[in-house]
C-alpha cells in the first residue's frame, strides 16, 4: 500500500466523518443560542407591558414543576427561604437519535441530555424577576458513528490495483462533569399559592467540549485490518493484523489522525458555554 493511498484512508477515515459530527454539533448549539435570544427579547417585552406588581414570596413556601428546555425535559422542586432569597433542585433528560448525509456518507447520531442541578434564586425587587445561580452535575454526551466503502489505488510491484478499504468511525464528545450555571428569570405568580408560569435564560459553563475516537480500516483482499484510537488529548494508536508490517505507513497515518483530532479540537474549544432556556409551569403551595 502507497503512502498516499494510507493518506488517503486516513483522511476519509476521520475527516469526513469527524467534520460532519463537529458541524452538527455547532449547528446546535448556534440554534439554541438564537432561539434563547429570541425568547429572552419577546419575554422581556410581554413583562414590561404588564402592570408592575408588589408580589412578595412567603417565607417558607414550597413549589413543583416541570419543565422543557435546552436541556431537556425536566422536573423541580423549590423552598422560599425569605421575600428574597429561594432555592431549587431540578433533574434534566432527553435522548434523540437522528440521520445524517453528509458527503454521500450516512451516520447515525445520538445525543444524550442528562443533568441534575441546584440553583439559588434571588429577587432583588421582591417581584416575578429573578437572578439565578448554580450548578449542574453534567452528563450530557454527543456521539455519531459511520461505516462503508472508500475505492483507493494500490500500488504492487509496480503495478496498479483497485481495491475498497472497508471503515468505520465512532466518535464522542463530553464534557466537564461540574457545570457553574448564570441566569435570570421570571414566574407570573411569585409569593402567590396556585398554578402558574415560568421562563429561565441563561448559560451553563461546561468547559470545551472534549472529542475521542476510534475506528478501523481493513482490506479483505490483503487480510489487513487495523484499529486506531484517538483519546481525548489527541494520541493516537493504531493495533491490529498486519500493522507491524507496515510501521512506516502507519506512522503517517497516526500523524494525520492527530493533527485532524487538534483542528477539529480547536473549533470545538470556542464553545465553552451552552445556552440554556427553559418554559415551565409549577404549582405553589
Amino acid at each position: 500500500m502507497t503512502k498516499q493511498a494510507v493518506d488517503h484512508a486516513g483522511q476519509q477515515g476521520f475527516s469526513d466523518e469527524a467534520e460532519a459530527i463537529v458541524r452538527a454539533f455547532l449547528k446546535q448549539a448556534k440554534s439554541s443560542l438564537f432561539t434563547a435570544l429570541l425568547l429572552s427579547i419577546a419575554s422581556i417585552s410581554a413583562v414590561t407591558a404588564q402592570e408592575k406588581s408588589p408580589e412578595s414570596s412567603r417565607q417558607g413556601s414550597l413549589q413543583l414543576g416541570t419543565h422543557a428546555s435546552t436541556l431537556g425535559l425536566g422536573v423541580l422542586g423549590g423552598y422560599d427561604f425569605s421575600k428574597v432569597f429561594s432555592a431549587r433542585a431540578l433533574v434534566n433528560h432527553y435522548d434523540f437519535d437522528y440521520d445524517l448525509e453528509e458527503s454521500d456518507n450516512k451516520y447515525k447520531g445520538d445525543l444524550k441530555l442528562s443533568s441534575f442541578g441546584l440553583l439559588l434564586d434571588a429577587r432583588p425587587f421582591r417581584n416575578g424577576w429573578k437572578i439565578s445561580g448554580g450548578a449542574l452535575i453534567n452528563n450530557n454526551d454527543f456521539s455519531a458513528s459511520t461505516s462503508g466503502t472508500v475505492g483507493v489505488d494500490i500500488d504492487i510491484n509496480g503495478q496498479n490495483y483497485s481495491s475498497d478499504l472497508n471503515g468505520n468511525l465512532d466518535a464522542n464528545i463530553d464534557f466537564d462533569e461540574i457545570a457553574p450555571y448564570l441566569g435570570i428569570g421570571w414566574n407570573s405568580r411569585q409569593g402567590k399559592s396556585g398554578l402558574s408560569f415560568f421562563w429561565d435564560a441563561g448559560v451553563l459553563f461546561h468547559g470545551a467540549p472534549k472529542l475521542q475516537a476510534s475506528g478501523s480500516l481493513a482490506s479483505n483482499d490483503f487480510g489487513y485490518n487495523c484499529n486506531f484510537d484517538i483519546n481525548e488529548n489527541g494520541t493516537a494508536t493504531l493495533t491490529g493484523n498486519n500493522c507491524d508490517a507496515l510501521q512506516a505507513q502507519y506512522e503517517t497515518l497516526k500523524e494525520d489522525l492527530e493533527n485532524e483530532h487538534e483542528s477539529l479540537q480547536d473549533e470545538l474549544d470556542k464553545f465553552k458555554i451552552y445556552p440554556v432556556i427553559s418554559l415551565g409551569i409549577s404549582y405553589r403551595f
